[in-house]
């Protein structure tokens, strides 16, 4: 699982674990542990084993992230 996540590194995403969604840049992916930063230069490490789901942040046609994320 660690290779494909690490397709990732450094890509704005959505991290969805059981209970939340989490927004940031993924800087790197080590054992079983992915290490986020969001935009206040804040690092948040995830437990591989509680992620559901990882996709890159929508943008829209220009490129610039979209405001409302469903």
């Amino acid at each position: 699982m660690n290779e494909t996540i690490k397709q990732f590194t450094n890509k704005d995403v959505i991290i969805h674990t059981l209970n939340t969604a989490i927004v940031g840049t993924v800087k790197s992916v080590e054992d079983k542990w992915v290490v986020l930063e969001n935009d206040r230069g804040e690092r948040d490490i995830i437990s591989i084993d509680y992620i559901s789901r990882i996709r890159d942040y929508p943008r829209n046609k220009s490129g610039k992230k979209k405001a409302v994320v469903t």
